[in-house]
C-alpha cells in the first residue's frame, strides 16, 4: 500500500522534499485505517499528524496546502486529471486538503480490497 501511496503522491507532481509530501502520505494512511477521520481533520487528523512530527496542526495544514498548491501550478499529469477531473463541470479545480485526502485514500481503499 506504501509503494502505490508514494506512485500517486508523485504522480501529481509533490516533490518528496516538501513537508507536506509527508505529512500527506501520513495523513492519507490514517484516514485508509480509519474513514472517520474525514469527518474530523482539523480536530483529530492534523493534531494526530503534528504530534508524530512534533509540529503544530496549523503547520501541518499549511505544508499540505502548500504542496497540493505547488502540484496544481506545476503539473498538467494524467494523474491528476485521473483523480480530479469533474464530471459535473468538464474541468479540474483544486482540491482542499479534505478533498484531496479523500479521493486518494477511496483510491488506495478501492484498490486494496480488489486485490
Amino acid at each position: 500500500m506504501e509503494k502505490e501511496l508514494t506512485i500517486i503522491i508523485k504522480g501529481v507532481g509533490i516533490p518528496t522534499h516538501y513537508k507536506g509530501y509527508k505529512y500527506l502520505s501520513e495523513g492519507i494512511s490514517m484516514v485508509i485505517e480509519d474513514r472517520e477521520l474525514l469527518g474530523a481533520v482539523t480536530k483529530e487528523l492534523y493534531p494526530a499528524i503534528a504530534q508524530m512530527n512534533n509540529t503544530s496542526p496549523k503547520s501541518v495544514e499549511k505544508a499540505i496546502r502548500h504542496a497540493i498548491t505547488t502540484a496544481w501550478m506545476r503539473s498538467d499529469t494524467e494523474t491528476i486529471e485521473d483523480l480530479f477531473y469533474n464530471t459535473r463541470y468538464g474541468y479540474i479545480k483544486k482540491p482542499t486538503n479534505r478533498e484531496f485526502i479523500a479521493v486518494i485514500a477511496e483510491k488506495l481503499r478501492t484498490q486494496r480490497k480488489a486485490s
